[in-house]
This record gives structure tokens, C-alpha cells and sequence, in this order.
């Protein structure tokens, strides 16, 4: 069975700005899980980083910031977005589908980048999409074993 590629990124903005999204490679995460079941996720959705139109959306920090990878970069640096992530870790209850729940209301799935209604996470997890995007963040795992 053939492994399935990554998405690439959208070229946006101007080419010869090379801090904009989309000119350079997503980066990748690999997690182990206390099940030793290994999942790649962006590095942008493990940190709680989402992609709008126009901007970055910090989801941990409530911060958005410009389309710049650099200034993204320097905010999952900083010591505020650490301490930030230390704050939502993943409830182990929902395992490999990585769920942070961020207030009673409010829940952020690492697989899929989103934020979900806490009503309607048990739908989300049971959805196709979550589901796919789940299958493929073991089997890109996968590839990376040696």
C-alpha cells in the first residue's frame, strides 16, 4: 500500500518574499503516545496554529498575526505560547484523536486544525473527515519508523 503524500502548501503572496506561507515546506510533528501508536500532525496544528484567509490565529494565545512565518516562528518561541501549550494538554480520554479542550464551550482537534463545539465533539471524532485524517497521520507515521 502506497503511502499517501502531504498536502502542500498554497504559493500566496509575493515569491520573492520567502517568509510567506506556502514558499517554504510544512514542518511535521511526530507524537508517541502512551500507547507507543505514533501520529505526524502539522507542527502548526500541534501548536495550536491556524491558517485564515489573510492571517496566522494563535488558538492557546488568542493573538492573530500576519501571514509572516517568521514572526509565527518567533511566537511559538516565545515563553508565553510555551507556557500557553503546558496549560491545554491533550485529554488522554480521547487518545490518538488528540483533542484539547480549551474552555466548557470550546475544543481543538490536532488532527484536523479545527476548533469544535464541545456538544458536538463525539460527531466530529465519528465524522469522515476526522476519521481520514486520522488514518493518515498513522500511516505517515509510519513511514518515518526505522
Amino acid at each position: 500500500m502506497a503511502i499517501p503524500a502531504l498536502r502542500q502548501p498554497k504559493l500566496s503572496g509575493n515569491l520573492d518574499d520567502s517568509s510567506k506561507i506556502g514558499v517554504g515546506e510544512a514542518q511535521n510533528v511526530i507524537l508517541t503516545l502512551k500507547d507507543s501508536k505514533k501520529v505526524l500532525v502539522t507542527s502548526d496544528a500541534y501548536q495550536g496554529i491556524m491558517k485564515t484567509k489573510d492571517m496566522f490565529k494563535c488558538i492557546f494565545c488568542g493573538i492573530d498575526m500576519e501571514l509572516d512565518t517568521n514572526y509565527k516562528d518567533n511566537h511559538i518561541n516565545s515563553a508565553a505560547h510555551k507556557h500557553r501549550m503546558r496549560t491545554y494538554p491533550h485529554v488522554e480520554d480521547y487518545g490518538e484523536n488528540l483533542i484539547r479542550k480549551l474552555n466548557s464551550k470550546l475544543c481543538f482537534c490536532t488532527i484536523c486544525n479545527i476548533v469544535v463545539l464541545y456538544p458536538f465533539l463525539k460527531h466530529h471524532i465519528a465524522g469522515l473527515v476526522h476519521t481520514t485524517e486520522l488514518k493518515k497521520a498513522l500511516i505517515r507515521a509510519t513511514a518515518y519508523d526505522a
